[in-house]
Formats: structure tokens, sequence, C-alpha cells
């Protein structure tokens, strides 16, 4: 298991130092499945969202997916 002491967070994706701190607080958490569900909706996203629309278009693309079809709310506490 990677050191949550010794990781730059600063140089790293978001996602990365949230796993880490789940693995520090829980040994068994799912880290794999967590990556596997990533990439899952990386490659749907991909899928429904050409690159051939402008940026600001892409990204309204993305929240709604993210928001919508995903179903990922606000945290909360």
């Amino acid at each position: 298991m990677r050191s949550l002491a010794d990781f730059e967070f600063n140089k790293a994706p978001l996602c990365e130092g949230m796993i880490l701190a789940c693995e520090a607080i829980r040994r068994d958490f799912p880290s794999q499945d967590v990556y596997d569900e990533l990439e899952r909706l990386v490659s749907l996203a991909k899928e429904e969202i050409s690159q051939l629309l402008p940026l600001e278009e892409q990204l309204e693309k993305l929240i709604a997916l993210f928001y919508g079809d995903w179903g990922f709310k606000a945290s909360r506490g």
C-alpha cells in the first residue's frame, strides 16, 4: 500500500488522493473496483461526448452525465 504521508496531492489527480485516503481509513477498501468503475465511466463519457463539439459544450454534456445519468450528488456533512 502507498503511504499517505509521502503522497504528493498537488501533483496527482483528486481521485488518486481520495482512494489512497480511503485505503488508509479502511484496509478492505475496494480500490480496484473503484478504478474499474472510473475507467468504465470515462469510456462512457468518451462514447457520449463528441470531441468535435466546442469545449464548453463538452463540459456541459459531461456535467449532465455526471449529475443526471450517473446520479452523483453534492457532498453533505
